[in-house]
């Protein structure tokens, strides 16, 4: 019994640390005078999913918010056996920044359950 808790709690120790370290990620930085490389990276419910083409804009259906930089990171679903772990997926885009732009608004969306969340970014200084 005393090597079944161990194990339990080493299980559990190690679920905590892997969850720690898979987080979103941003970075951003100015390519040239007037364009952004962003490059993100998103975490998956499980190892089916995988990154679509990031593109400029808003996602149909979703409100474009003014003076920002907009990108929509699409979520791509395979069907099939996959991995049930939480999975990171990367995207990258360079997209030109208006010069009244405030900020940069990063949208994901997931085709399979149909949903969209976004997070506002800073733009950096030049």
């Amino acid at each position: 019994m005393k090597y079944r808790t161990l194990g339990l709690a080493f299980v559990g120790a190690l679920f905590a640390v892997t969850a720690a370290a898979q987080q979103p990620s941003d970075s951003v930085k100015w390519v040239g005078t007037d364009k952004l490389e962003i490059k993100s990276t998103v975490i998956a419910r499980d190892g089916c999913y995988s990154a679509g083409s990031a593109t400029a804009g808003n996602p149909t259906g979703s409100t474009a918010v003014q003076n920002a930089v907009l990108v929509t990171y699409p979520l791509k679903h395979a069907k099939g056996m996959c991995t049930q772990a939480l999975t990171p997926v990367t995207f990258s885009i360079t997209t030109e920044a208006a010069k009244d732009a405030q900020a940069i608004v990063l949208y994901t969306t997931d085709e399979r359950t149909k949903s969209t969340s976004a997070r506002a970014l800073s733009i950096p200084a030049k």
